[in-house]
């Protein structure tokens, strides 16, 4: 297996702009970067404790969020985290979105390797 990285639009009241973003199917929640969401005008309302990897508590405010992906022949809305916490990812910068397993049940999506190459595919049952 390898990391998934995956050119996404997202859209707010502000616009709508395209962003990168590292797929991570041990997060359940997806979480999109402060700075981002204020660019597109995502203003979250409600808080949600999330539980980091590292096993800390951190309140983000949620937001929703439209997704859009032609490649991946997607397009729907999301409840997103924010984040003000900048994403540190290397060796890749420019990580806007971090993607959890939410999307992909959310948008029916599944993932297989070949070698180091994600295959994706549109999978029944799962989707909200």
């Amino acid at each position: 297996m390898g990391t998934v990285y995956l050119p996404l639009y997202v859209g707010g009241p502000k616009g709508e702009r395209l962003a990168l973003a590292l797929v991570d199917t041990g997060a359940e929640r997806t979480i999109v970067s402060g700075k981002l969401g204020k660019e597109i005008g995502l203003r979250g309302k409600e808080e949600e404790l999330i539980t980091t990897a590292s096993g800390h508590d951190i309140k983000m405010k949620v937001a929703r969020a439209l997704f859009r992906s032609d490649r991946l022949k997607i397009k729907g809305l999301l409840g997103v985290c924010l984040s003000d916490i900048p994403f540190q990812v290397e060796p890749q910068e420019g990580i806007e979105i971090i993607v959890g397993v939410d999307f992909l049940q959310k948008f029916n999506l599944g993932i297989k390797f070949h070698g180091s190459k994600a295959l994706w595919s549109h999978t029944l049952g799962l989707g909200a």
